[in-house]
């Protein structure tokens, strides 16, 4: 099988599930998206290394550490 990842910028707004394939969807900061990736999150669980979403999870991250 194939698996895909995208990318998209949002335009701000309540995120809501639009399709019926998700249950729920909430807007994470920056700072706990980096605490999640550490191990030291508690709100918000990341993947595990092995899946492409991780992968863009921790390429999203650490573009933003490069412009801070």
């Amino acid at each position: 099988s194939v698996m895909l990842g995208f990318e998209a910028d949002a335009d701000g707004g309540e995120p809501a599930p639009g399709d019926g394939e998700l249950e729920d969807v909430r807007w994470f900061s920056r700072e706990e998206v980096g605490a999640a990736l550490s191990g030291q999150g508690s709100r918000l669980v990341i993947p595990p290394g092995i899946s492409i979403s991780y992968f863009l999870i921790e390429r999203w991250f650490a573009r933003g550490q490069s412009s801070a």
